[in-house]
């Protein structure tokens, strides 16, 4: 990694070995999290993501605290499919929110892509606290509203009637009698379909379940 010690370096995109050699180093120096961020989609594939996706062992196998979040503004993020199959490794999600490939460290270093362009010619390396502070927030924020994936996989058809008249009754309020009621179904088949929707919404409370459909633009913002 050159220029080091500085609160910025510049690393040269086109060269893999460079890349991957700063990613590396970075990784060694990790103490507890890694979280990495891979631009998807059309025209998201960068050299950066394709290293990051191929430290994925790496981050599992040190026993550091890692999460993996797609950026994937031209997919839906329920139905995207990440490029990578996994039996172990960091938690994955993915949204819309469209940010370039990123890996940051313990929230004292950082690798940042230089534009989200595939080809982007340089990437940065940031070691200014308040600068990578700012990113581990940012990365932070649209991971708390990110959708799950499992294994490497979407977590669930979420566009479903079905699903979709069970979020319209949480969004609503109704309690769990009432929604049963409206659906023809049983309660307990009714608060299995919440307990399933929710754990592939990341969703905390059944309210949140509600938030997070409007979020993912599987329920319309009410008026």
């Amino acid at each position: 990694m050159s220029s080091r010690g500085k609160a910025l370096s510049i690393v040269a995109a086109h060269d893999p070995a460079e890349v991957g050699n700063t990613v590396d180093t970075l990784l060694g120096r990790a103490r507890s999290t890694a979280a990495v961020v891979v631009a998807a989609g059309n025209g998201g594939d960068t050299a950066l993501g394709t290293v990051l996706l191929s430290r994925l062992d790496t981050i599992h196998g040190r026993g550091l605290s890692g999460r993996l979040l797609y950026s994937t503004p031209d997919t839906d993020p329920a139905r995207f499919h990440p490029p990578v199959g996994r039996t172990a490794g960091p938690e994955t999600r993915s949204t819309r929110v469209p940010l370039g490939s990123m890996l940051i460290v313990d929230e004292r270093a950082a690798l940042v892509q230089a534009g989200r362009r595939a080809h982007s010619d340089s990437m940065v390396v940031i070691e200014d606290p308040a600068a990578v502070r700012t990113l581990a927030l940012l990365q932070a924020d649209v991971w708390a509203c990110a959708i799950r994936l499992t294994d490497g996989a979407p977590t669930g058809h979420l566009r479903s009637y079905a699903t979709l008249r069970v979020l319209e009754c949480l969004r609503a309020g109704y309690i769990d009698d009432v929604a049963a009621r409206e659906l023809r179904v049983s309660l307990r088949t009714y608060r299995r379909h919440v307990a399933e929707i929710m754990k592939k919404l990341g969703a905390t409370s059944r309210f949140h379940a509600g938030v997070r459909a409007v979020e993912l633009g599987l329920l319309s913002p009410e008026e």
